[in-house]
């Protein structure tokens, strides 16, 4: 890492080893602003610490008491049901002035806390699977004592896997439901698309057209300056196929039922960090 924030947060560490771990050290590796000398991955899977080190030179530990004794920034990537087991089991060598990023989806930054030395600083980030290609969609919090530069450090990190925004913790939830889920709305989607097409008997055909299609229209949403809607009506004819298409879906209330579904995302967001 260099500039402020290589002498502010020094070691990196991750706690566990999974695809959103190699994600960001895909990404800051990549990005030219960390060294691998800077990162340590923990987790007791030895297959995934091999991997890390011939894949990225990083230094990897199996002992996560080990690994975050020197820690300036700890990313704990592991599984939201094993998270509280593993931070009681490494509280205690945790250093006072670590930064602690959570990627455990549904973990408030206040449950993280009380399984921490009074003072400890967070901030909960909700990732989604692009992250991956370095075309995430993220958002942040931060906890109680968590500060500015806490949370720029944060941001600069993520913006190595894609793009991010800071929205209140109580947003969580509804980022959860939105873009930490989102990807999988468009899965299905394409799905669909997919199916359609094999129907009107474009066989293979069908999946390369859909695919190409999304991108093409994502493309337009981010690079035109034009909303969803506004871009919707303007391939929408009087009379014509897509409107034909776009009149069936609204008698069957898709649009509706798509409002309840990330709504019932929500909710469940909810249910599972305990806000509920």
């Amino acid at each position: 890492m260099t500039g402020k924030a290589k002498k502010t947060y020094g070691q990196i560490v991750f706690i566990g080893a999974g695809n959103m771990a190699e994600a960001l050290i895909k990404g800051m590796l990549g990005s030219g602003k960390y060294n691998k000398e800077s990162i340590t991955v923990a987790d007791i899977n030895e297959d995934r610490l091999k991997y890390f080190d011939s894949q990225f030179g990083v230094r990897v530990e199996k002992d996560n008491r080990c690994a975050v004794k020197d820690a300036g920034l700890i990313v704990l990537a592991v599984k939201p049901q094993v998270l509280d087991d593993v931070l009681k089991l490494m509280a205690d060598v945790l250093p006072d002035d670590a930064l602690i990023i959570s990627i455990a989806a549904g973990k408030t930054t206040l449950g993280i806390e009380k399984l921490l030395k009074p003072g400890a600083r967070v901030v909960r980030v909700m990732p989604n699977t692009p992250a991956l290609l370095g075309k995430g969609a993220s958002a942040y919090c931060a906890g109680t004592y968590a500060n500015r530069s806490d949370l720029d450090v944060t941001a600069e990190l993520l913006s190595c896997a894609g793009f991010s925004v800071e929205v209140a913790e109580k947003l969580m939830n509804a980022v959860t439901a939105l873009s930490g889920s989102g990807p999988a709305y468009v899965f299905f989607l394409a799905e669909l698309m997919q199916i359609a097409g094999e129907i009107l008997g474009l066989g293979e055909h069908s999946v390369e057209l859909t695919l190409r299609t999304i991108e093409g229209a994502a493309a337009m949403l981010l690079e035109s300056g034009l909303s969803a809607k506004e871009l919707r009506a303007r391939v929408t004819s009087k009379g014509g196929t897509t409107e034909a298409a776009i009149n069936k879906l609204e008698e069957t209330g898709v649009r509706e039922l798509w409002v309840r579904a990330i709504e019932a995302a929500a909710e469940r967001a909810a249910e599972m960090s305990g806000d509920k």
